[in-house]
């Protein structure tokens, strides 16, 4: 196995059954523990192989082979935190470059030029983001009101910026009939 993600149900922590863990086998077939964690986490690489050999249906392990394009576009589609860690992580440590693929845009750009987006609540304390965006979609995208990107309309005003419609933009008008109103 060379060049290939494995995504397995590991161990988890307080509040969680389990939570995703990773490993790698790098272009030269040698393993690589990204992510093992509890008691159902595997950092020997003889126990990944195991779960890979074994492990069926719903509990089998996700494998990703990333010299191949539909693959790249699977991992792409997973959680974007994930996603983003995965790619850090190779780059770092493997010197492997895997680019990620911003959700706007749809075009793959290096991990240093993404932004995570949409952070939402998952349940008890978790919090994640589901989106990811490249710099320019994001600077493209972002209210001058709140910073944040902003998926939908904006709204413009002259010399002044472009505001979510949803609430930055009624508070800027407010803002400026205040300090534009002869007293």
């Amino acid at each position: 196995m060379k060049n290939t993600l494995v995504r397995y149900q590991g161990g988890g922590y307080d509040g969680c059954i389990w939570e995703w863990n990773y490993a790698y086998f790098d272009e030269q077939g040698k393993f690589h523990d990204m992510y093992s964690s509890g008691s159902m986490g595997r950092p020997e690489e003889s126990q990944v192989r195991a779960i890979i050999a074994e492990l069926e249906g719903e509990d089998a392990p996700e494998l990703f082979n990333l010299s191949l394009q539909p693959d790249i576009d699977r991992l792409n589609e997973i959680n974007a935190e994930s996603v983003m860690s995965i790619s850090q992580w190779l780059e770092k440590e493997i010197g492997y470059e895997l680019e990620v693929q911003c959700d706007d845009c749809k075009t793959y750009v290096d991990v240093l030029d993404i932004q995570l987006t949409d952070l939402r609540k998952e349940g008890g304390i978790v919090y994640s983001h589901h989106g990811k965006v490249c710099t320019l979609c994001f600077s493209e995208k972002q209210c001058d009101g709140c910073n944040e990107y902003n998926p939908g309309e904006l709204k413009t005003i002259e010399d002044e910026g472009q505001y979510c419609a949803d609430g930055c933009y009624d508070e800027k008008m407010r803002e400026l009939a205040e300090c534009c109103t002869p007293s």
